[in-house]
Parts: structure tokens; sequence; C-alpha cells
């Protein structure tokens, strides 16, 4: 029994006895590693004190002696919110209203505030017609919602007097909506804004910031009390220039049925952009009902080959590098020209053609030829000098930096011909308008803009980056290409017709071939057609580029971008001074009207202006001549009313 006993005795003391004297070895091994954990212990609660400790010294020495500079860093990382934000207006460059803010009243009904439903129903009876308190005890019984939306837009009248009702059951909101008295014909340069008057493209998505004066947003609820002011976007851009190109392009359309035609025109010597016109496009009102892709600016956003008028580049790059003489002849192997078992084609057969007749007749043979003369080192630096491959530093956002190849060891002798008239090479229409233009500018590349000021809402300039230019051709490079510019639009150049009589043009078309992506080769049918020049071309003031996206067929008996640069010319000269500029044969260009001196802002000018005007066009009025205008009543104003502060006015309207 004894074995069975101690064994026994074993396990009972195995499982229970706290007094078994074998364990009392590793009682010891415990009491040493509780010691360490001591230890461990006290040493990171050290480190963590030692670390609080140095935050809040570091925390009392910013507060004591920097607190400026933290509250200003604070104030930039914050948001202010207002009850009401009255977002900056869009203007061009004479002071017209691009982009404004009309006001916005809404009814509401709070559930948790009716306690009769029937005579809530009723109140609203007096301030609509054609209502019916029925159909709001239904939509009061049927919704789930604590606040139901009963008029989105209401008048004014009807808000001041419910108002005056001072009934809780009914909210009253105010806010302001974006409108865009010109519609479509901007639209891809303004952009839009979106339900809570944050931009979302264009000038309205890029300088957001300002218009609504750095980090404010806006918020919905309550009547508002106060109104908070943006800043105000002063453009480059000519309505009058604008909207008779507008015109131009959508009615050369109808007949081309074009993917789509581009018109950009450029100050020469400043590089402001004076028109943007694209079409198709949409209307920045409607934004919603267009599709997506039309929201993009062309002018930045789309990359294409330019074709010949790249070869304006090639010469003037050569002409720089003096790899050839500026009347130096080339041969142009009548036709076509093999590389590599590769053929270049003319559209005509020429034997030997001098440099101004290469460009004259849009050789690409003889342009490959003089590209092989500059070789790809020199001639990639000078594509380069010129922008390709980089941003233009036009404030607009989203621009391309376009497609150059920068491997110079992968390019091959057919590329280098290839990139001579154009291809091989991916550019941004604002990229070629920039580059072209430095002839016209005396060889100054000259960054585009167009934005011409912001002012503050007491009109106070904000500062903006300065615009730049650099000169990067000679004087004498510059007459040689201004001569054989003006060659392409003389009898026997592709751009013959381009001239409205009696004005020297110089410039240069362009046709190339789409590359088809599923066949993975140019195609045959799908064209490119462009032109760009400047003029006057003795005495350069415009500069202007035109781009028709695959014609399906004829605009003034031709598929190219020639006789839209003409109609677009004669219409903008009206109104562009070129009285500075001398004409060919001295013929007289109709000049823009004279501008009547303006009559000072007088009270009664003010009340005779706005009589029987609508809210809408009052507002716009108002937000030109810079003054504030409460309203009164809604339908036309028959009385306004000067308030004892200066430029301020309460219109009557019924």
């Amino acid at each position: 029994m004894f074995p069975f006993t101690s064994k026994k005795k074993k396990q009972n003391n195995r499982i229970g006895s706290f007094d078994y004297q074998p364990q009392q070895g590793t009682s010891k091994k415990q009491k040493s590693y509780s010691f360490q954990q001591r230890i461990r212990f006290i040493v990171v609660n050290l480190f963590l004190c030692s670390f609080l400790l140095c935050i809040l010294v570091r925390s009392a020495y910013l507060q004591i002696s920097q607190p400026a500079r933290i509250l200003e860093q604070a104030k930039k990382q914050s948001k202010k919110v207002f009850d009401n934000v009255y977002r900056g207006s869009i203007y061009d460059n004479n002071h017209n209203v691009l982009a404004g803010v009309l006001p916005v009243y809404s009814l509401y009904l709070r559930k948790n505030y009716v306690h009769n439903i029937e005579k809530t129903a009723n109140k609203l009876t007096p301030f609509f017609a054609n209502y019916k308190a029925n159909d709001l005890i239904d939509l009061y019984n049927q919704s789930g919602q604590k606040k139901i939306l009963l008029s989105k837009y209401i008048s004014s009248s009807v808000y001041n007097q419910l108002h005056e009702l001072n009934a809780p059951e009914f909210l009253l909101t105010s806010s302001y909506v974006r409108i865009y008295p010109w519609g479509r014909f901007l639209a891809n340069t303004l952009g839009f804004t979106g339900g809570n008057l944050v931009g979302r493209e264009g000038i309205e998505y890029y300088y957001n910031y300002l218009l609504l004066n750095d980090n404010t947003v806006q918020v919905n609820g309550n009547p508002f009390n106060s109104t908070f002011f943006g800043s105000n976007v002063h453009l480059t851009i000519d309505s009058r220039m604008q909207y008779a190109a507008m015109h131009v392009i959508e009615k050369a359309n109808q007949a081309m049925h074009a993917k789509g035609i581009l018109a950009a025109v450029m100050e020469s010597k400043t590089g402001k952009i004076l028109v943007n016109a694209y079409t198709p496009t949409f209307n920045p009102n409607k934004y919603q009902d267009s599709k997506v892709a039309l929201y993009a600016n062309p002018l930045i956003h789309t990359v294409y080959e330019p074709g010949s008028t790249f070869k304006v580049i090639t010469l003037a790059s050569a002409l720089e590098t003096h790899s050839i003489e500026p009347e130096q002849q080339f041969f142009c192997e009548n036709g076509i020209y093999y590389i590599y078992n590769t053929p270049i084609h003319d559209t005509s057969a020429h034997g030997w053609l001098s440099v101004s007749q290469v460009l004259q007749k849009s050789s690409n043979i003889c342009a490959s030829k003089i590209a092989f003369a500059m070789g790809k080192s020199a001639f990639y630096h000078n594509i380069q000098k010129f922008g390709f491959g980089t941003l233009s530093g036009i404030n607009l956002p989203g621009e391309s930096v376009g497609i150059v190849n920068k491997n110079l060891q992968s390019w091959k002798k057919f590329d280098l011909a290839a990139l001579s008239f154009g291809h091989f090479i991916a550019v941004t229409p604002i990229q070629l308008l920039k580059a072209v233009n430095t002839i016209a500018s005396g060889g100054y590349l000259v960054t585009p803009s167009i934005v011409s000021a912001i002012t503050d809402k007491n009109n106070k300039p904000i500062p903006l980056k300065p615009n730049t230019k650099k000169l990067i051709l000679s004087r004498e490079t510059v007459k040689w290409l201004t001569k054989y510019m003006i060659s392409v639009t003389q009898k026997g150049g592709t751009g013959f017709g381009v001239k409205p009589h009696g004005l020297a043009i110089a410039g240069k078309t362009g046709t190339a071939r789409k590359f088809d992506i599923k066949t993975h080769s140019y195609s045959k049918d799908d064209h490119v057609f462009s032109f760009i020049g400047f003029f006057p071309a003795d005495h350069p003031v415009l500069t202007m580029l035109v781009i028709v996206d695959d014609p399906k067929a004829k605009y003034k008996h031709a598929t190219s971008a020639v006789p839209i640069f003409r109609e677009i010319t004669e219409k903008i000269i009206n109104y562009y001074p070129l009285t500075s500029a001398p004409m060919a044969n001295q013929a007289r260009i109709p000049k823009a009207p004279i501008a009547p001196p303006v009559a000072p802002l007088t009270a009664k000018l003010v009340r005779k202006t706005l009589y029987k005007k609508t809210l809408r066009e009052s507002l716009l009025w108002a937000s030109r001549e810079r003054i504030t205008l409460r309203f009164k009543g809604s339908g036309r104003i028959y009385r306004v009313v000067a308030d004892s502060n200066k430029n301020q006015y309460t219109a009557y309207l019924k």
C-alpha cells in the first residue's frame, strides 16, 4: 500500500498543496522574475514621463514666445463657417459679368412644430396661387422626414411675408446660386460650381479659394443675418471677340460635322488670352444635362500631333543653330523619299525648293532633310527651349504636358524625319500657340495668361504672379521666319485665301493624319486640320490658332481651317485696335467704335438704369458697377431709394 499511498500524496500535493517542499525552488525564480518586471515598469514610466514633460515644455515655449505665429497657422488650417457666402464674380476685360450669384429663398415644413396640420396648411393659402391645402396634408402624412421641402424657390416678397408671419413650423432659408449670363459661350474656361457654390471645373475650380475667400464654406440653414463676400476674378477674355469667334466656329461646324473646332487668340506681346472658343460645349447653368467629357478645356487638355504647323518650329530651330542658311535650297525628290524602305510623301511633286518655299509648299521631304542637317540632339534641345514637353504656365487647372520622347538613343532616322513635319510628338494647343507666338513677339517666349487681376470685396488688388518672358530667338531668325510665313498666305502658298483684303498675315497650315489605336496605324480618313498665324505681319498684335478635328464635310469649299481663320479675323479686328500696325496696300480696316465717356454714377442715374429691370438684370448690373442692392417685392423694379451708406440702394419690385 505504501507505493499507492505515496503516489496519491504526490498527486494531492501537485494539485493543491502550497506547502509542498519541492516547489520552493520555483517560488524563488518567480520572485526574481517579478523584481525584473518592476524595474522594467519603472524605466518605461520614467521614459513616458520625460516624453510628456518635453511636450509640455515645448507647448509652453511656443504659446509664450510665439503666440502670433501659432495663431496665424491655426487660422490657415481652420475653416471659417458663415451662414452665407457671396461667391465672388468673374469678369471679362471690359468688366462684363461672366459669372455671378443670385439670391435664392426656400421654404421647408418642420413636422416637430406642427400641432394641427389643417391649420398649418391653410396658413399658406394667401401666398401661393393654385395652392391646395390638401396637397400639403397628404405630403405631411406620407413623408417620413422631419424637415419637408415645400418650395425650393420662392419670391423675395413671399419670403418676407412668411418671415413676418413668425410661424415656427415654417423654416425659411436664404442662399445664393451661381449663374452664367452668357451660357455656353465661355463654359470650358469658366467651368462651374456645385450645389454648395464650390468650384468644380475651370476658373471656378482653380481660384475657388479666392472666390470663396480662402477657407470659407457655405452652410445652408436658418435665414442668414450676415453675408461674407469672396474676391472677384478678372479675366483677359474679350467677350465681344469671344462671342464673334463662337458664332463662326458653331456656324462652321454645322456644315463640317467635325468632332470639334477650337479657336484661340493671344495678345502677341503680353501673352494674354483674348479668345478661347470651342464647340461642342455645354451650358454651365445646366451642366448636369451634358456629358462629362464636354467639361474639359481643349486648349490645355487636348493632346494631338500638330502636323505641318510644326515645320515653323523645325525651321526656327535650324536657323537658330545655324544648321542651314536662310536662302539655302533643298532637293525635294519629286514627291517621294525613302528612309530605310519607308516612304515619305509630299502632296505635290517638287524639285529644288528654297527654305521659304519649303514652308510655302509645306514639303515633308525637305523638312526631313533640314532636320537631318540639324541632328537629333540640337533639334531636341530647341524643342525643349520652345516649351514642348512642359507646362505652358497658364493659370488654368489640369494642363497636359504633351508627349515628347526624351530618350534620344531610341530615336531612329525616320523618327527624326517624322518629327520635322509634326509627327512623333504630341502637343497641346496652348503649347503650339505659345511657341509660334515667339516669332510674333520678336523672339520672346511669353508665358500665356488668362487672369489679369484679382480684387477683394473692397476692390483692392490681390497680388498675382507676374507674367514672364524669355528671349530664345535672335532678331535675324524672327525676320526670316516672318518672311517665310507671309509667303504661305500669298499666291502659291497652302494658306492662300486666309487674308482679309488689305491685312498682311503670317501663318502656317497644318494637316495631320490621326493615329488609330485599334489598327496601330495612321488613318487614311481621319485628319486634324489647323492654321496658326499672327497679324498684322509687319507689326504683330494678335496671334491665333484654329483647329478642326476630323471634319466630314466642307465649309466654304474647304475642309481646312483657313476659311474659319479668315472669318474670325474679319470679325475680331472690329473690336481690337490695329491702328499702330502698318497695313498692306494701306487698306482701311473697320475700327471698333469709340465708347462714349462714362457718366458719373449718381442716384438719379441708378434709378433711371434700374427702372423696369428684373431681379436678375439688376443684380448683374449692380455687380458690375460695384453697388449693393436690397430688394423688396417681386417682379420688375418700379422704385429705387438711396440708403444712407454710399453705393447702397433699396429696390422695390412689383
